[in-house]
């Protein structure tokens, strides 16, 4: 089964860098995390959201904690949010966002997650239109 948020999830803020980032995947379930790590792979990503490829089948707005890693950086315990999961052969492609709601980057200070999600953005790749 597909779940879709309708013609809207397909828009985005920004253009996104085709990549191939490790993700490890954990479910939040109110202040709980839900059962163990699931391993994936991010194929586009930019500092708002990302596409990810995995086993899970995931219901939009489901809350996440996903560890990010690259070559040379690992962003760990990232809060995010399922947008869209659409089944992708035997995975499911999964539309994720690191806000509720874009106030949330109105004010980012020196230590807010933004910017952490700003740089891996730019140490990976130049934005290629999609």
């Amino acid at each position: 089964m597909s779940y879709r948020e309708g013609t809207g999830a397909n828009r985005r803020k920004l253009d996104r860098v085709r990549t191939r980032l490790q993700v490890s995947i954990k479910v939040r379930s109110g202040l709980l995390i839900r059962g163990r790590a699931q391993s994936g792979v991010a194929v586009d990503y930019n500092r708002y959201g990302m596409a990810l490829i995995c086993p899970l089948n995931l219901r939009p707005k489901t809350r996440l904690l996903l560890d990010i890693g690259s070559d040379h950086m690992l962003l760990r315990r990232v809060r995010a949010q399922v947008v869209s999961s659409v089944k992708a052969g035997r995975e499911y492609r999964l539309g994720i966002r690191f806000y509720r709601k874009l106030t949330d980057f109105a004010e980012p200070g020196p230590g807010h997650p933004l910017h952490f999600l700003m740089g891996l953005e730019q140490s990976i790749a130049e934005p290629v239109q999609s």
